[in-house]
């Protein structure tokens, strides 16, 4: 069955960016030109996303400003100036189709699943969708975005699955005590993808089970909502998407692919910084020049 809806969580606090997030989301924190969430929302249109369901936090209405209020004093400002090109990454953004922005329904307990299950009203309960944290982001190796080569695997191999997940192989030191780690039923170690038993958030060293973390990218069916509920809270007494996904591979079929390209998040400062610079770099017009500005710094 076609995968045609995504759900982006974006309704988190970011409380490690305060003062900034107080007012601002940080799907908001700028990259290069444009903020965060954009890159999710392109990936989502690239791989053909016909509805995009973007949740919000409540009383904060900047996100949707950003994607449907037109500028016209800035448009104004730059024909008078003769400089109207500079207007038409505006204009490309407000064309964007199949984009509905609602709010995170306050009575859930925090955690990430809420934004999630704050969708449900809105999914088709027959057909499979697209889930994805505005705070975790993916630089491709190929021309298909990590929507684009999830949405894929998941028609290739998602006749009976419950849901497909994306997974990243990485030195086991960057998982302990950080990541999501996979315990696998079973692995292809030639195609890259295998079924999931069970996750462990931030192992210790003596828990680790694999080289494999899983992140905010994944094709999940409507039978998650089975174990997605507003009662069924975890650490911290938090409503956690990993917990319905665990508790979905104990009795139906999760896979895991590992993707063509490298997560990267937002998610703090530290690492923010880290996708700011990878941006720059990999950027037509300005990588060059970041490039060389790097490489003169005395560190």
């Amino acid at each position: 069955m076609k995968v045609k809806t995504a759900v982006i969580a974006a309704a988190g606090f970011g409380s490690r960016f305060l003062p900034y997030v107080k007012d601002i989301p940080k799907e908001m924190l700028p990259i290069i030109d444009r903020p965060s969430i954009q890159f999710s929302v392109e990936e989502c249109i690239d791989a053909g996303m016909e509805n995009i369901i973007v949740v919000v936090r409540g009383g904060n209405s900047l996100i949707e400003d950003y994607f449907t209020k037109p500028a016209k004093d800035v448009h104004e400002l730059l024909a008078s100036q003769g400089r109207l090109e500079r207007f038409d990454q505006v204009e490309r953004v407000l064309g964007f189709k199949g984009l509905k922005f609602i709010n995170q329904d306050m009575s859930l307990p925090y955690g990430n699943g809420s934004p999630i299950y704050s969708a449900k009203h809105l999914l088709d309960p027959n057909e499979p969708f697209v889930a994805m944290f505005g705070d975790d982001m993916f630089m491709s190796n190929t021309e298909k975005g990590g929507v684009a080569q999830i949405v894929e695997f998941y028609n290739q191999y998602g006749n009976g699955t419950d849901g497909v997940i994306a997974g990243e192989q990485l030195p086991v030191e960057e998982i302990i005590g950080k990541l999501a780690n996979v315990k696998f039923k079973e692995f292809d170690e030639v195609g890259k993808h295998g079924v999931m038993d069970y996750q462990i958030e931030k192992p210790t060293r003596e828990q680790l089970v694999s080289d494999v973390m899983t992140y905010g990218r994944m094709v999940l069916t409507p039978k998650v909502f089975d174990y997605l509920t507003p009662t069924a809270t975890g650490l911290a007494n938090e409503l956690w998407l990993q917990d319905a996904i665990a508790k979905m591979a104990k009795t139906g079929t999760v896979r895991v692919k590992v993707m063509d390209g490298k997560w990267i998040t937002t998610g703090d400062p530290e690492r923010y910084f880290s996708v700011v610079v990878r941006y720059y770099l990999r950027h037509e017009k300005y990588g060059p020049k970041a490039k060389e500005f790097l490489q003169s710094l005395s560190l």
